[in-house]
């Protein structure tokens, strides 16, 4: 069964190195908004797992777990409209 192709919406805690130094007013105090974009495998009350890469039969590689109290939104990705590249015309030749 195919997945769904989703982007995902949520607020990521953040922190910094332990060899950086900063002053009280450079320091954020909010999260960060982050956006995810993957096949759906779950969404339950738990929260939200997505992957980038299926290898094979129920089989996923590159896989993110986002906490329900983490997410602002899930949606479906709409697929791009397909492009339609122009053939190159030949070189029209003189007349003899």
């Amino acid at each position: 069964m195919d997945k769904p192709l989703v982007k995902v919406r949520w607020t990521d805690a953040h922190g910094s190195v332990g060899n950086a130094a900063w002053s009280l007013h450079e320091i954020p105090h909010a999260g960060i908004e982050i956006t995810s974009y993957g096949l759906l495998l779950r969404q339950d009350e738990a929260g939200v797992s997505i992957a980038s890469e299926v290898c094979g039969d129920d089989t996923y590689r590159g896989y993110s777990y986002i906490p329900a109290g983490m997410l602002i939104s899930v949606e479906a990705v709409i697929p791009a409209k397909k492009i339609r590249l122009r053939q190159p015309k030949a070189p029209e030749h003189p007349s003899p």
